[in-house]
């Protein structure tokens, strides 16, 4: 490299010496999988490439379903969730000011186990492929949920019933159709546009299927 002139000349190198990196898989879609995990009849399932000391924030996932009685231990880079048993809470506080794009996996897993919620830290919900909070809010009605809103934050109390056979609109957001695909663990569901789940999980309902979901 040559700074002269306040111009900056950088060189190409003759050669480029291999090197072997092992990207982690995305902590975010690994989600699903711990809700479909905890929600189905499996016992023990197994899942790569994740680190231990993972610097992806949703990596969080581990310590919400540990309460929820789903254990993660890791062989390597390999992830081994197995269940225990463990006395649900009856309601749950979260702040996910860090953790945004988990809210809609854990706000459906708490619904589907009756669990009421309140979650905090979630403006940036609202600038997302579609205001996150408010097409919750909306969804999550359709099944019987009391919901209520603001900037940052939504609560809701679960109905002692489910309602079924409901059309989800997912406003071509990903993390709504995976989200309340949940919901078939519980009673039928309908999903708008599913092709949207192309975004960053194309494999998703084929993974579905196979913890028991009838996916047509």
């Amino acid at each position: 490299m040559i700074f002269q002139h306040q111009q900056i000349q950088i060189f190409p190198s003759q050669s480029i010496p291999k090197k072997h990196i092992e990207v982690e898989s995305d902590w975010s879609s690994a989600s699903y999988i711990y809700a479909a995990f905890l929600l189905s009849k499996m016992e023990k399932l197994q899942l790569s490439t994740y680190f231990k000391d993972s610097k992806q924030g949703d990596a969080y996932v581990i310590l919400f379903f540990e309460k929820l009685g789903v254990k993660t231990l890791f062989d390597e880079n390999q992830l081994i969730l197995e269940k225990v048993d463990v006395e649900l809470p009856k309601n749950m506080q979260l702040d996910l000011n860090q953790t945004p794009d988990l809210a809609q996996t854990f706000a459906l897993v708490g619904l589907i186990l009756g669990i009421d919620m309140h979650f905090t830290g979630l403006a940036t919900l609202k600038i997302k492929e579609t205001d996150r909070i408010e097409a919750l809010k909306t969804e999550m009605e359709k099944l019987g949920a009391k919901v209520n809103t603001g900037n940052d934050y939504l609560a809701f109390t679960c109905p002692s019933i489910l309602n079924s056979n409901q059309l989800i609109s997912t406003y071509q957001d990903h993390r709504m159709a995976m989200a309340f695909a949940l919901v078939a663990f519980k009673t039928s569901v309908r999903i708008e546009n599913p092709e949207v789940v192309n975004k960053s999980y194309p494999n998703f309902w084929k993974d579905l299927e196979k913890f028991g979901v009838v996916v047509s």
